[in-house]
């Protein structure tokens, strides 16, 4: 069994939020939110309607299924924030990866799990960046600290601190494993 310690996140205390302020300036954001939600659902509505009277083309209802697609995104998104209360809920993130003491098959491991969350990172479009890195004998990592500068990722992430183990299902089968 491998482990990597994946324990501590901690909020990213560099940048205050925009959205850490005032109760009032929160209700108007919760409009905005609200706002864009309602004008990409009556857009798609619209082009739907006209799909139907075969007023348009092909690309105009594609056009409308993406308009929706992104308002459900944004929604989900919202909804999820709005459940996010905690004092450091709002701020940024500091993951740190810390391979366990099994060896170069921990190292690898945490390497692959120190990528998994800076790709993930990317696509949320957050800023990240590396804060510390350090190496082992092998060149794998030992440790690495990864700084998520965006709204509400401490409190998403939250979540995900505890050990991360890959678990191999046989000696034989050694090249497939789940994790935990």
């Amino acid at each position: 069994c491998k482990a990597v310690t994946c324990g501590t996140i901690r909020p990213s205390h560099m940048r205050r939020s925009r959205l850490c302020r005032m109760p009032s300036e929160r209700l108007i954001i919760s409009k905005t939110f609200y706002i864009r939600y309602d004008v990409q659902a009556e857009e798609a509505k619209l082009i739907s309607q006209l799909a139907g009277m075969d007023v348009i083309n092909g690309e105009l209802f594609k056009q409308a299924y993406d308009i929706s697609l992104d308002a459900s995104e944004f929604l989900d998104r919202y909804q999820m924030y709005e459940l996010l209360k905690g004092p450091y809920d709002k701020e940024g993130a500091c993951i740190m990866v810390t391979a366990g003491s099994e060896g170069v098959a921990s190292e690898l491991w945490a390497e692959k799990l120190f990528g998994m969350y800076t790709s993930w990172a990317r696509r949320q479009r957050c800023k990240e960046g590396l804060v510390e890195k350090i190496a082992s004998i092998s060149g794998h990592i030992q440790f690495a600290a990864l700084e998520i500068e965006s709204e509400y990722m401490f409190g998403t992430l939250s979540g995900e601190k505890g050990m991360h183990r890959m678990i191999y299902s046989s000696v034989e089968n050694s090249g497939t494993g789940e994790t935990s």
